[in-house]
C-alpha cells in the first residue's frame, strides 16, 4: 500500500525523468497511434477515420475510431497506446470484431474465387468436349442426366 500511494505521488515526476516511460516523450495522440495501427493490420487497413480518445492517463491512452479496410469495410475499432512493465510503449487494438470481420472477408474472396475457378473449369471442360465428341453429341450427353446416352 506505501509502495501505491509513493508510486502515485511520483509518477508525474518519474514521467517527466523519463524513469517511468517512453524516454521521457508524453503519450500519443490517437492521430500518431493510427500508423502502428495500420502496421499492425499488415497493409488491409487504409486509415481511422472519425479518431477520437475515449481516455488517457499517464500510462496509457485509448482511442475510438473506424477502420476503413482496403475492400471498402468500415468497422468501429478502438486502439491504445500504453506503457507496459518493462517501460516500453506498446500499441494494441481490440481485434474481436476486426478479426470477424476480417474472416468473413476472406470467407467471402475464397467463396468468390471458388465459384469464379468453377465457372472457368466448367467452360474449359465445355469447350475440350465439344472439340472431343462435336458439339451435338455433347449437348445431348449435357441433357441426359445420367450422362451416359451420347
Amino acid at each position: 500500500m506505501v509502495s501505491e500511494i509513493w508510486w502515485r505521488a511520483a509518477a508525474p515526476m518519474l514521467m517527466s525523468f523519463g524513469i517511468a516511460g517512453c524516454n521521457g516523450t508524453a503519450m500519443p495522440s490517437c492521430d500518431s497511434i493510427e500508423e502502428d495501427v495500420i502496421q499492425l493490420e499488415e497493409k488491409a487497413l487504409i486509415k481511422i477515420i472519425k479518431a477520437r480518445e475515449v481516455s488517457r492517463s499517464p500510462r496509457e491512452v485509448t482511442c475510438q475510431g473506424v477502420a476503413v479496410y482496403r475492400d471498402g469495410t468500415e468497422i468501429r475499432m478502438r486502439y491504445r497506446a500504453y506503457i507496459d512493465e518493462d517501460r516500453d510503449l506498446m500499441i494494441a487494438y481490440d481485434t474481436d470484431e476486426a478479426q470477424q470481420e476480417a474472416i468473413d472477408r476472406l470467407e467471402a474472396e475464397a467463396e468468390a474465387a471458388g465459384r469464379k475457378a468453377a465457372q472457368e473449369f466448367e467452360r474449359e471442360m465445355d469447350q475440350s468436349m465439344r472439340e472431343a465428341i462435336g458439339s451435338d453429341r455433347w449437348e445431348a450427353a449435357k441433357r441426359d442426366v445420367d450422362g451416359y446416352d451420347f
